[in-house]
């Protein structure tokens, strides 16, 4: 039976506000950080003095003439003046408009990169971060190399020699296939369902290095209790189709993956007409996987429950074939949090579909999960359906080197790029912004009762990492991360399933231990906040260059990371990485009237359909926070210097370098959404800052100075 993908949009009503709101959500918040991060690497991004105009706007950008201040003249702080000068356009009033202000020449230049559908100031960092690494990598390997730095260079020496990957063609992933089960769409009457078990399936493809969360998630994560320790988890899935369906209309990504799916069965050796039928089988099951029903509820049941209640999966036998090859037993009376309803509906769903489909949908998964790393010809194929432009080989493999192995690049990058002063200014300048926040709750009236207590132990809990943990300096330290790994084969698939096994028998070795606090980890689940080498170094935080820049653009990433705790998405989860609704009902009134009005002031904006006032929320914590602690900071120290060619206050350019980290200019003409977001992330949060509209002159009643204003940190 085909499946008649435009008759069933019907059936998304009941799940599809929820998952889309979290998908975005997450998606937007990811984004976001990582543009801020990179973003600040622009001190690298060079520019021509000469070709600057006259920048003076009238009477709001005059520096005092009682204020002594000191231009700063030295190549970094040339190189500042320089970015600066070709970022701003002075024919806009910045109490009109700011970003355009900001990034109004920015928008007007062609850049290094060429014709790409979007260009930032991150993405010019980035591109010269990326050549920095490419140069690392590139580097002859000596014979004494140390194992970790090794490992990093065989991984991207393998990913650019395209003619071994060539030469391979599809040998090895149909070679696994075949072991795994085989792929029935090309196997056709020779496979034999009888053969065929999806659990053993499971088993044999983790054990060559594929994830095992193709029709359930199991992971290795902290209990929601007090004195948390790591557990089983079971959930589920990640499914690729979950986001198409939410993010887009219905019909079209269907028909799309369909004939992607396809494609790709062809280029493996499927006959067209075939594929077409049977894919279109497995794909309905994709689609029914992603609509079974699943109610957010957690549920700690020992192995045993969890057998009773879900009888058709051996869940002893299955749990111990995953973690087989990692040294961890699990027993009957181990304790399992299933996070969610689906397993129970999933198990209908699997008792009433065919081997055969089963034995598509997974193969498919393998296939799917395989092509970045396989020929041209599908990789292309990918890049066409995903609609993801095609950046140079070499680029490709610097990123996914450096995300296989981010301690060595990062140890790498630091020894060569990074000092010591510039990471002592970024602790001083992360601790002056945490004494604020905790000052700044202190004084909010909306932290009444027991709120306060557990706002400022949420405050203080949150720990900082700046630049690269002591231990990259240690040979020994970093080879101990990857104890055990050898790339026996420059296959450049076997090795990403090498390392896939690797970095699975790490996190299953954590399980039954206890939650340690002071870990390098990403900020998504607790307080502490991880501050990447590659922003840490260069012009950018330089020990002679002004303050105003550092806390501008780094306070403006820190800021938003320390009210993380506090939104409505993250402020039940307690410095211990547990759940707890600390938050008084009265103190969470009031938060959530004030965020209401931040919602009614924006409604009739040009605001993107995704935008989420929440969101911004997060962002007016810039006057609040970062602001007020440089000006702790000019209190203390003086006045700031300046830069040579601009007539800017130490408060100007604050503002300037907390929205130049936005500046972005799309190829998309009437691209609204991709336009508008950068832009109100800089006015928005900026119209409501008093100290803004103090710096630049703003009238009251001015775009960047409204006469109401709404403020959730007051």
């Amino acid at each position: 039976m085909t499946f008649e993908v435009h008759n069933i949009s019907k059936n998304l009503s009941s799940r599809k506000s929820t998952v889309k709101c979290q998908t975005v959500r997450l998606t937007l918040y990811f984004l976001i950080t990582v543009t801020l991060i990179i973003t600040l690497l622009i001190a690298f991004y060079k520019g021509n003095l000469n070709k600057s105009k006259d920048l003076f706007h009238s009477e709001a950008l005059q520096i005092s003439e009682s204020s002594a201040q000191h231009m700063c003249s030295t190549p970094n702080c040339l190189k500042a003046a320089s970015r600066i000068l070709n970022s701003i356009d002075s024919s806009v009033d910045p109490c009109d408009d700011f970003y355009q202000f900001s990034c109004g020449n920015f928008l007007k230049q062609d850049t290094m990169l060429g014709a790409k559908e979007s260009v930032s100031s991150s993405s010019i960092a980035f591109h010269m971060l990326k050549e920095r690494l490419r140069r690392i990598m590139e580097e002859p390997i000596p014979p004494n190399e140390p194992k970790s730095f090794l490992l990093l260079k065989q991984m991207y020496k393998s990913c650019i020699n395209t003619t071994a990957i060539e030469r391979d063609g599809l040998t090895t992933i149909k070679s696994i296939l075949r072991d795994v089960g085989g792929w029935p769409v090309l196997e056709g009457q020779n496979w034999n369902s009888e053969d065929f078990n999806w659990t053993r399936s499971i088993y044999k493809l983790k054990k060559y290095g594929y994830t095992s969360n193709y029709f359930i998630s199991v992971s290795v994560k902290p209990t929601p209790t007090d004195n948390p320790h790591y557990v089983l988890y079971v959930s589920q899935p990640d499914l690729p189709l979950m986001e198409k369906l939410f993010n887009t209309n219905i019909s079209m990504p269907l028909h799309s993956r369909l004939e992607y799916m396809v494609d790709v069965a062809v280029i493996f050796g499927a006959n067209r007409e075939v594929a077409k039928q049977e894919l279109s089988e497995s794909l309905e099951f994709e689609y029914n996987l992603t609509m079974v029903e699943n109610t957010d509820h957690d549920w700690m049941l020992m192995v045993s429950q969890l057998q009773t209640q879900v009888s058709s999966i051996t869940w002893l036998e299955y749990f111990n074939s995953i973690f087989n090859h990692t040294g961890v037993t699990i027993k009957n009376f181990d304790f399992v949090i299933v996070t969610n309803s689906y397993i129970w509906n999933f198990e209908k769903l699997l008792l009433n579909t065919p081997k055969r489909i089963l034995a598509n949908y997974l193969m498919w998964r393998v296939v799917a999960a395989s092509i970045p790393y396989l020929t041209d010809e599908l990789r292309q194929r990918e890049l066409e359906y995903n609609k993801i432009y095609s950046e140079t080989r070499w680029k490709k493999c610097v990123i996914k080197a450096s995300e296989s192995f981010q301690s060595v690049t990062a140890a790498l990058y630091s020894r060569r790029y990074f000092r010591g002063i510039a990471k002592q200014n970024v602790k001083d300048l992360v601790s002056n912004v945490g004494k604020e926040f905790i000052a700044l709750l202190k004084r909010a009236n909306w932290t009444v009762n027991n709120t306060i207590e557990h706002a400022l132990e949420e405050a203080a809990a949150v720990t900082s990492h700046f630049g690269y943990p002591e231990n990259f300096l240690s040979d020994e330290k970093l080879d101990e991360l990857y104890k055990g790994l050898n790339f026996t084969s420059d296959n450049y698939l076997k090795m990403i399933l090498r390392l896939n096994l690797h970095t699975f028998e790490r996190s299953a070795k954590r399980l039954r231990q206890a939650v340690g606090k002071r870990r390098w980890i990403t900020p998504s689940l607790s307080s502490e906040k991880e501050l990447p080498v590659g922003i840490l170094q260069g012009a950018f935080l330089s020990g002679d260059g002004p303050q105003s820049i550092n806390y501008g653009a780094i306070s403006y990433l820190i800021g938003h990371d320390i009210t993380r705790g506090y939104d409505s998405e993250d402020r039940e989860l307690d410095r211990g990485l547990y759940i707890v609704d600390w938050w008084a009902p009265t103190a969470e009134e009031l938060v959530t009237q004030r965020v209401q009005c931040i919602i009614d002031q924006y409604a009739n904006s040009s605001m993107p359909k995704f935008m989420d006032a929440i969101l911004l929320q997060a962002y007016d914590v810039v006057d609040h926070v970062a602001y007020m602690a440089y000006q702790k900071w000019v209190r203390k120290n003086g006045i700031d210097q300046g830069l040579l060619g601009l007539n800017y206050t130490g408060n100007q350019l604050f503002w300037i370098s907390a929205a130049n980290v936005w500046c972005t200019r799309t190829g998309c003409a009437d691209d609204t959404d991709s336009y508008s977001l950068p832009k109100l992330m800089v006015n928005l949060p900026l119209s409501g800052s008093d100290g803004f509209a103090k710096d630049f002159s703003c009238a009251k009643g001015s775009k960047m100075n409204p006469a109401d204003k709404c403020n959730v940190w007051k």
